[in-house]
């Protein structure tokens, strides 16, 4: 899933704070595309996902210090491919909060099989029963954004049409 290797109880937290982080400004970014759509049920609700991941990402922070680790900025440049971030491509100035909290959902589980690979293949028993754990806590925000996503109907067809889109000009 993806090539980062992780061998040591400091790199798995590095790992697991750079994947809170870059969805937290993911998110961030998302909302602010939406708002400068007036799309503001959408940029919420992105708005609202950004702030819970960076309270993971802090939460993260403090079981990394608990554990000896120190996070320092190097940790935001690993590359994680895809795992826990919505491609910008997916998002669309019309987008509902439906259609927001799929992509999420799908990070999260995406981020729950990264996890659940590593408890697998993970080099010694200490990561594996962190990945484990790691998956076990993104298969619970998976789980939470079913129930939203249940107060959240799909739009109905056409919701993409736009009579007068924007126009985009460089």
């Amino acid at each position: 899933m993806s090539a980062v290797e992780i061998r040591t109880e400091a790199e798995f937290f590095a790992v697991l704070y750079a994947m809170e982080s870059a969805a937290a400004e993911r998110y961030g970014d998302l909302a602010g595309q939406m708002e400068m759509h007036n799309n503001r049920p959408t940029a919420d609700l992105f708005r609202r996902l950004a702030e819970i991941e960076l309270r993971h990402a802090r939460e993260v922070q403090e079981r990394a210090a608990a554990h000896g680790c120190t996070l320092d900025a190097q940790t935001r440049i690993l590359d994680l491919g895809s795992v826990e971030l919505t491609a910008f491509e997916e998002a669309h100035y019309l987008m509902t909060p439906h259609h927001a909290l799929t992509l999420a959902l799908e990070n999260e589980e995406q981020a729950a099989a990264f996890f659940a690979e590593l408890a697998r293949n993970a080099p010694s028993e200490r990561l594996r029963e962190l990945a484990a754990e790691a998956r076990d806590e993104e298969l619970r925000h998976a789980s939470r954004l079913r129930a939203w996503l249940a107060d959240h109907p799909a739009p109905s067809q056409g919701w993409a049409d736009d009579p007068d889109p924007p126009v985009y000009s460089e």
